[in-house]
């Protein structure tokens, strides 16, 4: 069939339907056909033919899976928490799940919790089918830190009385029987002239630091 033909088979039923009357029908607003009388619905419209098809789902659409993931802690706060999640979640997107379901994580943000499998921690950005085993369960440890943004409480004040100061009586000479005393205590580690000369030394010593 040709283009021509086919346009004309649409059209002639359109103009069979303006042909109908010459003057157009005047009905009032409580007009009701009587459907005994209706002898013919007039001539029936061809149908559109259509090749639309459903729309393909993505590849990463038709192969998720859910994966059912036990995250337990490490240390206090204590929880056993079970999360039901597709694999194309991210770890990221499953700490905040974690956060919202978790009473004993209230307060708590994305950045302090570390995800764990087998000791190697799990990155923010991994998505759960690089993860996901053939039973489509995984098991997390998680690890709970310090919160890295925030007010940082200020420091206590204490106050801290001040030392009194003890002042010493400055020693500016020795008697000649301190000298002896000193003299005696050289003695016992060198001889009488070795003795003599340290005396000595620390004599003029003594001087010249006055």
């Amino acid at each position: 069939m040709s283009v021509v033909s086919a346009e004309s088979q649409f059209i002639s039923p359109f103009l069979q339907l303006l042909s109908l009357s010459g003057q157009p029908s005047i009905y009032t607003d409580t007009f009701q056909q009587d459907l005994s009388k209706i002898q013919s619905l007039g001539p029936s419209l061809p149908k559109l033919s259509t090749d639309a098809k459903k729309p393909k789902l993505s590849k990463s659409t038709e192969d998720d899976k859910v994966v059912n993931l036990t995250i337990k802690s490490i240390k206090p706060p204590k929880f056993n928490q079970i999360i039901s999640a597709s694999t194309s979640t991210t770890i990221y997107t499953i700490k905040e799940q974690l956060i919202a379901e978790a009473e004993e994580l209230a307060g708590t943000q994305v950045e302090q919790l570390k995800f764990l499998i087998k000791g190697k921690v799990i990155a923010d950005s991994t998505v759960l089918d690089a993860l996901a085993t053939d039973t489509n369960k995984l098991s997390f440890m998680c690890m709970i830190g310090k919160p890295t943004t925030g007010l940082v409480p200020a420091a206590e004040t204490v106050a801290h009385e001040e030392p009194e100061l003890i002042v010493e009586e400055t020693v500016t000479s020795l008697t000649e029987d301190q000298w002896m005393a000193i003299h005696a205590t050289v003695l016992k580690s060198y001889s009488v002239n070795q003795a003599d000369a340290v005396v000595l030394r620390l004599k003029l010593g003594w001087e010249l630091a006055k």
